[in-house]
Order: structure tokens, then C-alpha cells, then sequence
């Protein structure tokens, strides 16, 4: 004889239907939130801070130049960015110090022929309480909360705070950075400026002086050798004229490029002239500060402090976890599809892992490297910073030696040129000699205009090298 395996007979399916209505409902109501959520989120989720640029100055300030590339510059934003991308990671490493709370929902049905029931029941006619219901369901709320994890976790916030902390040096570092930069293109511009309006008060002097000499030379006073060396120069003077005009060019869009500046934005305009800057600081003074002030040496004090807690936390992993949690449950009978059962469950659990195929072996040896190589950086860094700084003030030193001397040059070959000019207009010298007075007086000015360059540009690295300025 047969064992009866036919199929059971229909259930009452009022359970599952209020189920399924409950899940629809709840599905149609997250729709509409989402939909909303997607309108009204470009509303109220934009960043903070965002607001209509603000129009560009006609005539820009070495602040303003320094509060627009404190905005714009790409370098200073990713640095922001890089700030809330680490602000992101330790939330997400202290959420596993918190409870974590779920819950879960499941209905099911059987088909008639993967119910399994005892071998008594195969002679007898099924029934709606048969050994496995044909259907259920099953709700769940369960808070599980971490117990102990050898401070693997703790050791990971920590470690996460300190490298925002990083982060947030990094754009005092980068700042720094554009600081310096802003300022010697700001002076790169203004040299060149003046060096080209030197040279071209200078071709406007050779200019009168080939005409003069045209005229002497066309009544015979001077000879023909005399007026196609003043052309010549005069061309000479044009040549180099076109060249710092270029020069000129470069560092206008260095400097609009250093601003982040449209095309839009028009010529540069720039407040003030070039000038000497005043810097009296001693060595000992600056060294001191360097230490003390330096961004990137605490980053990289941070860095080796981060590295250790990072090696705490894979010691922590090779100890075992605990978790308690306890969960509210309401669910169907195994045996019965009518019935409901309710109430709570509460346990812990535990986890060691004895072998894991040398992982936790080569993470450690990772972390160790990394560990060393943060303290190579750090004992590098502090021996760079006194490198560089004695590098520094001596090469002041060198360019305050050089502008003085520069300076007086320039005093002496402006007067010398002025007086062959007279002499030469009232015949007592030759154009030969006006014109090579001419030559050192325009080379005169443009080695102190260099000198001046170099002496600012120095006083910047410095600033830049003691971590940022101390006072204007």
C-alpha cells in the first residue's frame, strides 16, 4: 500500500494576508519618503558655506589675493575634503562601540512537496496542524552590543581621531604653502612691472639719443660709426624690453593661475609697488619657532602615534570577542500556521579565532613597517627643518650683502649716466661713452630689482620654513 502524501488541504490565510498588507503599506509610505527625500534634498543638503561667488576685485591686494586663494586654490580644498573624508571613517569605527539595532522581517509558503512529516503521518489524511506548517512568518527587533574586543576597537577610534587631526595640519601645511606662493607671484608681478618700466624709459632715452645722433651725424659733426651703434642699441633695449615683457606675462598667469581666475576676469591690476620687505628675525628665534609651529612636524609626530594604535589594534583582534544581545521576536508555530508566538531572547556570544592561515601575522608585519617608517620620517623632518633654516639665513645674509651693494651700483651708475648725457650735449664727451653709461645704468637697475626679488622671495621661505608669518 501507498503512503498518502497528497496535498494538504487550504489554510487560513488571514495571518499572512494582514502580513502582506502590513509590508505593502510600509513599502508604498518608503517610496514616498524617498521620492520627497530626492526633491528637497538639494534644498536643504547642500554644504555648508555654499553661496553665490562674490565679484572679483577691479585691483587686487596682496590680501585679497591671499583670502581668494585661501578659497579657491584646489590643493586647500581637497585638503577640506580630505578633513571630512577622515571626520567619516572615525564614525564609522566608533559605530562599532555602540549597540546595533535591527529588525528583521520574513514570510514564507511551502510547496506542498517539501512538507516532511513522520512516517506515522504518511497513513494518515494531512490536517492544518501538520509536524511543519505550510506557511509563516516571522518579526524581530534585536540589539546586539559589543562586549569586549581586546580594545581592538577603541585602539582604531583613536587611531582615526589622530589622523583627522592630521588632516586638519594638512591644510595649515598647504596653507602655508599657497601663502608663500601667492606672495612671490604677487612681487614676481611688480618686479617685472617695474623692470619693464625701466626699460621702457630707457628705450624712450636711446630713442632721443639715435635722434640726436642722426641729426650730428647728418651735418658731419659725428661719424656714421657713432649713430649705428646707439641704433643698434636701441634695438638691443627693444629686444630685451619684449623679453620681460613675456617675462611679465608668465607671471600674470602664474599668479591667475595661483588665484584660480577665469578668463573673464580681465587684465591683473595690482595694488602698491615693489619693495623691499623688513625682516629682522634671529636664527635662534626662527628655530625655536620652527619646532613649535611647524604643521607638518606635528603630522608627522601624529603619524607615529597613529601607527602604534593601529598595532594595539591588531593585538587586540588575536584576543577573543564578546557580544550580548537581546531580541523581541513574533512569529507563527512551526506546527501550526494559526498560531502566534511571542517574547524575548537574551545570550551572549563568543569568538576567538585560534588560526586564521598567518593574516593576522602579516597585517602585524605591515603595521611594524609602517610604524618604523613613520618615526624615519619624523627624525628626517626634524633634521630637514634645522637644514634648511641655517640654508635660508645664510643665503639672507647673501642677498642683503648683494642688494646693498646692489643699490649703491645703481646710485652710481644713475648719476654717471646723467652726467655723460650733459657732456655729451654740450660736446665735451662721445656718444660712445653716453651710451655705455646708459647700458650699466639699465643693467644696474635690473640686478637691484633682482636682488630686491630674491631678498623677498628668501624672507618667504623663511616664513614658510618657521610655519607661516609671524607678524606683517
Amino acid at each position: 500500500m501507498q503512503p498518502d502524501i497528497s496535498p494538504l488541504p487550504s489554510v487560513p490565510r488571514r495571518g499572512i494576508n494582514h502580513l502582506m498588507a502590513t509590508v505593502l503599506r510600509s513599502l508604498r509610505f518608503l517610496l514616498f519618503f524617498g521620492l520627497a527625500f530626492s526633491v528637497f534634498l538639494p534644498a536643504f543638503g547642500a554644504p555648508k558655506g555654499v553661496a553665490p561667488a562674490a565679484p572679483l576685485p577691479a585691483v587686487w591686494t596682496l590680501p585679497a589675493a591671499l583670502d581668494r586663494a585661501m578659497q579657491a586654490n584646489p590643493e586647500l580644498v581637497s585638503a577640506r575634503l580630505e578633513v571630512e573624508r577622515e571626520e567619516g571613517a572615525r564614525w564609522q569605527v566608533r559605530a562599532r562601540m555602540l549597540p546595533r539595532v535591527s529588525a528583521v522581517a520574513s514570510t514564507d509558503e511551502r510547496d506542498s512537496s517539501l512538507i516532511d512529516r513522520s512516517p506515522s503521518e504518511f497513513n494518515q489524511p494531512p490536517s492544518q496542524r501538520s509536524a511543519v506548517a505550510k506557511w509563516g512568518y516571522d518579526v524581530r527587533i534585536e540589539v546586539r552590543q559589543m562586549v569586549f574586543d581586546g580594545l581592538a576597537t577603541s585602539n582604531l577610534v583613536e587611531r582615526q581621531r589622530l589622523r583627522r587631526e592630521q588632516a586638519e595640519l594638512r591644510i595649515a601645511s598647504v596653507a602655508n604653502e599657497v601663502v608663500t606662493a601667492v606672495r612671490q607671484s604677487y612681487d614676481a608681478v611688480l618686479v617685472r612691472r617695474a623692470q619693464l618700466a625701466a626699460e621702457t624709459q630707457r628705450v624712450a632715452d636711446l630713442s632721443q639719443l639715435a635722434d640726436y645722433a642722426a641729426r650730428k651725424q647728418a651735418v658731419g659733426e659725428i661719424a656714421e660709426l657713432d649713430l649705428l651703434n646707439a641704433r643698434s642699441l636701441l634695438e638691443t633695449a627693444r629686444a630685451e624690453q619684449a623679453d620681460i615683457e613675456r617675462e611679465l606675462t608668465l607671471a600674470e598667469q602664474q599668479f591667475a593661475r595661483l588665484l584660480q581666475l577665469p578668463e573673464s576676469a580681465g587684465p591683473i591690476a595690482l595694488d602698491g609697488e615693489f619693495a623691499v620687505r623688513t625682516f629682522e628675525m634671529e636664527y635662534s628665534t626662527a628655530a625655536a619657532l620652527a619646532f613649535k609651529r611647524r604643521p607638518d612636524l606635528e603630522s608627522a609626530s601624529l603619524a607615529v602615534e597613529a601607527s602604534r594604535r593601529q598595532l594595539r589594534a591588531l593585538n587586540g583582534d588575536l584576543l577573543p570577542r564578546f557580544d550580548a544581545f537581546a531580541s523581541w521576536s513574533n512569529r507563527s508555530s512551526y506546527y501550526d500556521s494559526s498560531r502566534t508566538l511571542d517574547g524575548w531572547t537574551i545570550g551572549a556570544t563568543g569568538n576567538w579565532s585560534l588560526f586564521d592561515g598567518g593574516d593576522s601575522r602579516g597585517k602585524r608585519r605591515i603595521a611594524l613597517a609602517e610604524r618604523r617608517l613613520a618615526e624615519v620620517k619624523l627624525d628626517d623632518l626634524e633634521l630637514q627643518i634645522g637644514s634648511r633654516l641655517r640654508e635660508l639665513y645664510q643665503a639672507l645674509a647673501q642677498t642683503r650683502k648683494t642688494m646693498s651693494a646692489q643699490e649703491n651700483g645703481r646710485q652710481f651708475a644713475t648719476r654717471a649716466f646723467q652726467a655723460a648725457r650733459r657732456l655729451y650735449e654740450n660736446g665735451q664727451t662721445s656718444l660712445e661713452k653716453v651710451l655705455q653709461a646708459q647700458m650699466i645704468s639699465r643693467q644696474a637697475d635690473n640686478r637691484y630689482l633682482e636682488a630686491v626679488f630674491r631678498y623677498n622671495v628668501t624672507v618667504a621661505q623663511i616664513e614658510q620654513a618657521i610655519g607661516g608669518a609671524v607678524a606683517e
